[in-house]
């Protein structure tokens, strides 16, 4: 496209601006030639349409009914040829193109409307071309960032020189790589609903807002494999173009094989990680030890010493990842030796059992290593030896189950209550149980059953429960018993019948 100030800025053209001035930098697809009253079908917007007026009406209105068809249209700007039908433009066009904002052309009897389509087409191919060239360079200036020794931050800095604007870029688990400008690092806070939602995303994905204010804020994922390594966020006052589109989608290609290259690395850092934290779980000489102590010098900068505490992280991935992170990142961890590990969809951390502060006795506290994970639930084992690993690991799996379950964020083991009978059966035979029990008896006396039992075989507050005469209820007993085929005086009938209630399988109707 070429702006309408272009066009008039060629002396060989010829063209003078008669109306709509302040109107020049509309933009020129193609020049096209009709004389009809109404071409707007032969349109397809942002066309100089060009005439002579031969059959352009007289009357005003008329006139300005012509110009408000072009309008509509999304005509860029009209050119009227003078000398061929008339000397001068006609006064009613020129004040229906004033009025409508409408750029209106006077075009010289010397200048061909041809030498008009001409130029528009040249111009159009030369900013094509110019577009063509600036984009290649901007190409060219990301790929030998991307090869150099700068890493993404270069590639991010060359872009934001590019198209204008600010980017931030952060890694799988939103935790900061680079910004640039430097200080647009403090944006990461508001995007953090968009950049979790994106990276708990399946596939590429991106979002893009655009304010009233014409500012534009565009996220997208960077994909390696099956993965996400990353997220580019970009921002600025207007809405990007096409070809800064181009530029931007070279960046993500450049950035996800920067990042990619990281992410093979740390890809075989967490098989390390877990495979350490598995040997422990064989741990059964002091010879041993030494050798996951050898190991762990080189991944956590050490083993902590026992007494130890096993804590489980239970979450989404990107929660995991970003507590991972926060844990690499806390200097009393560190300090301490904690040792961590993904295994499986959680995550595993040992830390000296003195890290886990319960001096207050309350323990839904989040020890202090922590406090600063988010979307994160604890399960918190009890101190112990190495020796015991397994045990301990179990303990942290089954508090981190009730934590999830009650969605707490940290459960101690200590403070798990103790376990009912139906949770040591599993659902299946609890309810093959209720259902062979109660099969003798219809709704109606399984009712009455439930009642007498949840009042302690108490006639009057069972029968008035139920809304009915305590002499019925105890007919009613009477049934059950015959139907069942032994007392209900016996404590131990009566528990398993109360049992049997509580699990079994609804009838239809119920």
């Amino acid at each position: 496209m070429v702006p309408v100030r272009e066009l008039l800025d060629d002396v060989e053209l010829g063209l003078e601006a008669v109306s709509g001035g302040e109107h020049l930098d509309r933009e020129v697809r193609w020049a096209h030639v009709s004389e009809l009253i109404d071409p707007t079908e032969f349109l397809e917007g942002g066309e100089l349409l060009l005439l002579t007026g031969v059959r352009l009406p007289r009357r005003r209105d008329e006139v300005r009914d012509y110009v408000e068809r072009l309008v509509e249209a999304d005509v860029a700007a009209l050119g009227y040829g003078i000398g061929v039908h008339r000397e001068a433009v006609p006064v009613a066009l020129v004040d229906a193109c004033r009025a409508a904002g409408l750029p209106l052309l006077s075009v010289p009897r010397a200048t061909p409307f041809l030498a008009i389509t001409k130029a528009v087409s040249r111009a159009i191919a030369a900013r094509e071309d110019a577009v063509r060239s600036w984009v290649h360079r901007c190409r060219e200036r990301l790929t030998a960032a991307a090869v150099g020794a700068g890493g993404p931050e270069a590639v991010v800095a060359v872009l934001v020189r590019s198209i204008g604007g600010w980017a931030v870029l952060v890694d799988h688990a939103g935790a900061l790589i680079t910004a640039a400008p430097s200080v647009e690092a403090g944006r990461i806070g508001a995007l953090r609903p968009d950049l979790e939602r994106l990276a708990a995303t399946a596939g590429p994905g991106s979002l893009v807002s655009r304010g009233a204010d014409g500012h534009e804020v565009w996220l997208q994922t960077l994909i390696a494999g099956q993965n996400v390594a990353g997220i580019l966020v970009l921002g600025g006052d207007r809405a990007s173009t096409g070809p800064e589109r181009e530029v931007v989608m070279a960046a993500v290609s450049l950035l996800t094989l920067v990042l990619d290259r990281s992410r093979l690395f740390e890809r075989d850092r967490l098989e390390l990680e877990a495979s350490t934290m598995g040997l422990l779980t064989a741990v059964d000489s002091p010879s041993a030890i030494g050798t996951v102590r050898r190991i762990a010098a080189d991944l956590w900068h050490g083993l902590p010493d026992p007494p130890i505490v096993v804590v489980e992280c239970r979450g989404s991935r990107y929660a995991l990842a970003r507590a991972r992170e926060r844990l690499i990142g806390n200097r009393t961890a560190a300090a301490a030796a904690a040792i961590h590990a993904r295994i499986d969809d959680v995550l595993i951390v040992v830390v000296p059992a003195y890290l886990i502060d319960r001096a207050d006795g309350d323990r839904s506290v989040v020890p202090a290593p922590f406090s600063e994970l988010e979307g994160v639930h604890l399960g918190i084992s009890d101190p112990t030896s190495y020796a015991d690993f397994v045990e301990a690991r179990e303990q942290a799996g089954r508090a981190a189950d009730y934590a999830a379950h009650e969605n707490l964020p940290a459960v101690y083991f200590a403070g798990i209550p103790p376990p009912t009978l139906l949770e040591l059966v599993s659902e299946e035979t609890a309810r093959r149980f209720g259902t062979a029990a109660l099969a003798p008896l219809d709704d109606e006396l399984r009712d009455s059953l439930r009642s007498w039992l949840a009042h302690h075989g108490q006639w009057d507050p069972a029968a008035t429960e139920l809304g009915v005469h305590r002499h019925t209820l105890r007919n009613r007993i009477r049934r059950i018993e015959g139907r069942l085929g032994y007392p209900l005086d016996s404590p131990t009938r009566r528990a398993e019948l109360w049992l049997a209630l509580q699990v079994e399988q609804p009838t239809d109707g119920r």
